[in-house]
């Protein structure tokens, strides 16, 4: 049986979380407890955070995970049964929005805002200027947000860049000291020994074959260096997931 797409499968619950809000609303006499289940929804959050490991002030959820339904289910549950649009909660959705897009893919999100509007359109399908205005005000900061989001990727996608650069070049700078190391204090004496036994017509030809042996042994192991340093970095790059994988999502 095929994987569902993580981007696939986290719209699902997204859309799953709404709709869940959406069928308790109807139960008038739930609504009462509306900050109860909004605190109990944050405090579930928090216990999957910690489990997780995670730090106290990492508050934003893991990409692709429950964490954000959670989250959407507890603000929309909350805005929902305290008035929706006329919600003293409403300017919530706001911060429901940084998560939700912060966590999730721009498909994903955008996917999300439309369920959203859908589901506060259904608890007041008769709308006045106010109302039209507050459910607008969703996409406008969803669309800021979005923008905010890209270009936080790129300056990040920047800064990993440059991190690997600096980290190759640095690798090089080694590389480059060890072999001059190598040079000045191996290759070059055991050339200089080579230039004196051959001038030296006493010296047996078995001392001098050594010493090319000697020499040889040791570029060889030079060479194997090299070569295990550059098959490291080829599976390192074979390895490496591309920036952007997380960010495409083929469907909503």
């Amino acid at each position: 049986m095929q994987t569902p797409h993580p981007a696939k499968l986290q719209s699902l619950m997204l859309l799953g979380a709404i709709l869940l809000a959406y069928v308790i609303l109807h139960f008038p006499a739930l609504h009462a407890y509306s900050l109860q289940v909004f605190t109990g929804s944050i405090a579930l959050f928090f216990i999957l955070k910690r489990i997780k490991r995670a730090k106290l002030w990492h508050i934003l959820p893991d990409k692709m995970s429950l964490e954000v339904a959670i989250l959407t289910f507890a603000f929309v549950y909350l805005i929902g049964a305290t008035g929706n649009t006329h919600s003293v909660f409403y300017p919530l959705s706001y911060v429901h929005l940084f998560f939700l897009i912060f966590s999730s893919t721009p498909f994903t999100s955008i996917g999300t805002i439309i369920f959203l509007l859908l589901f506060h359109y259904a608890q007041e399908p008769v709308l006045s200027a106010d109302e039209i205005g507050a459910l607008l005000s969703l996409p406008v900061i969803g669309i800021i947000l979005l923008f905010a989001k890209k270009q936080y990727d790129e300056v990040h996608l920047k800064e990993v860049t440059l991190e690997k650069e600096m980290k190759n070049l640095d690798e090089t700078v080694q590389r480059e000291a060890t072999l001059e190391h190598t040079i000045t204090t191996f290759i070059k004496p055991k050339l200089a020994l080579l230039k004196k036994l051959i001038s030296d017509p006493n010296e047996p030809k078995e001392m001098i074959v050594k010493q090319v042996v000697l020499l040889e042994t040791e570029l060889e192991k030079i060479s194997q260096r090299v070569q295990a340093i550059g098959e490291k970095k080829d599976a390192a790059s074979d390895e490496k997931v591309p920036a952007n994988a997380q960010t495409t999502d083929p469907e909503l």
